[in-house]
């Protein structure tokens, strides 16, 4: 049924199964990735690989459970799909590969086949998608980082003699109203309230952990920071769907000082969505809302570290441009700031920013601590973290 589903989501593409018919096509889609086969093996794809792909699966699985799907559009093969349903358990599907064709890159295609895939799933009845992706594949663990799949574990797998570490992910299908536009979905966006707060950190926890360094402490940040003078919780928000947290904002008060004065701006974060929910839009409503509610109590500014190329779309701009640096008096891509009223923060030109010192007394033994009271979590080294 999955495959079916998968066709009424993709009917502008059509599902080609893999044999000898279309296997010239197919290897020479591999063949074009062949920057993929170098992280993962020690000589280039052969014809004879491409053909076992066919019929690969583990021991004593049920070869009509695999499906091998070449993805063709107007005629030209543009993808291929492996999948297993029913492993490594009944109600999970397990995603061989996704490899799109060359020339079809940064299209939006492989985003388009996996966003069907996963609705297909969830209509077939599943509730999870597992995957292994080679650490070595690092375009490959951020495409599926960004499309909701979080890392569980690394093994090791031989080839060619030499051994490669394997980032074993899972994307969780179960979350309600999960492939609804944001239009469409009940999402409640309102002041957290002391019931929430378990259901904050637990998200908050789940949204950060391995992303930037092994494990995380942001949900430790949260809990520390509602009890400080420095949090602002008239502007800090959660999004909620059928009940449980799916998002939010904390703010909280920070300082500018020049030679002639202190000034307070506010400063979010952690700003958060859980990653089942990632990439649909909550992030940016959370962010919008809170901001509108700062900007009518006149603040002159935020003042945050993000991330480069996701602030700037809601008018954050590198804060040399109002000529304000770190406390150290340095000046980067993620330090980045938005003018609540004109001249908020241009004034401040001079100015060393102070964040409110409870984000400095945070320490790792304390979080370590703290963590004991959540669900265990394995921490991972992983592409793109700040620590390697």
């Amino acid at each position: 049924m999955l495959l079916e589903y998968l066709k009424e989501y993709l009917s502008e593409y059509e599902f080609r199964e893999g044999s000898e018919e279309n296997l010239d096509e197919i290897f020479e889609l591999q063949r074009e990735n062949a920057s993929y086969f170098a992280a993962i093996q020690r000589h280039e794809v052969t014809r004879e690989e491409c053909r076992a792909d066919f019929t690969a699966a583990p021991p004593d699985f049920p070869l009509e459970r695999k499906y091998y799907r070449a993805v063709y559009a107007q005629g030209s093969c543009i993808a291929i799909l492996d999948y297993l349903e029913g492993y490594p358990k009944e109600d999970t599907v397990y995603i061989g590969y996704l490899m799109v064709a060359k020339e079809q890159q940064d299209k939006g295609i492989g985003r388009k086949i996996n966003e069907a895939f996963m609705r297909a799933a969830r209509q077939a009845g599943y509730g999870k998608i597992k995957l292994a992706c080679y650490r070595a594949n690092e375009t490959g663990y951020r495409f599926w980082r960004r499309n909701r799949y979080t890392a569980e574990k690394i093994t090791e797998r031989e080839n060619d003699g030499q051994i490669y570490p394997l980032i074993h992910m899972e994307c969780d299908l179960t979350a309600p109203e999960m492939f609804l536009e944001e239009e469409e979905r009940s999402t409640v966006y309102r002041a957290e309230t002391p019931e929430d707060y378990r259901g904050s950190e637990e998200m908050t926890r789940r949204a950060f952990w391995n992303k930037y360094v092994p494990g995380c402490n942001e949900h430790y940040v949260l809990h520390c920071l509602r009890g400080d003078a420095a949090f602002v919780p008239e502007f800090s928000m959660v999004a909620e769907i059928e009940g449980r947290i799916a998002g939010g904002i904390w703010y909280s008060k920070s300082t500018v000082k020049t030679e002639e004065a202190e000034t307070k701006v506010l400063t979010f974060g952690p700003l958060c969505v859980a990653p089942e929910y990632q990439g649909t839009g909550i992030g940016g409503k959370l962010l919008e809302k809170s901001v509108r509610l700062a900007r009518q109590a006149g603040y002159p500014g935020i003042i945050i570290m993000g991330e480069p190329q996701y602030y700037p779309k809601y008018g954050f701009v590198p804060c040399d441009q109002f000529g304000i640096t770190t406390a150290d008096g340095k000046n980067f891509d993620a330090f980045l700031g938005l003018e609540l009223r004109t001249g908020g923060l241009s004034t401040l030109r001079g100015g060393r920013f102070f964040e409110a010192e409870v984000f400095e007394r945070i320490t790792e033994a304390e979080t370590e601590e703290y963590d004991k009271h959540f669900a265990p979590l394995e921490k991972l080294k992983l592409p793109d973290q700040w620590q390697q």
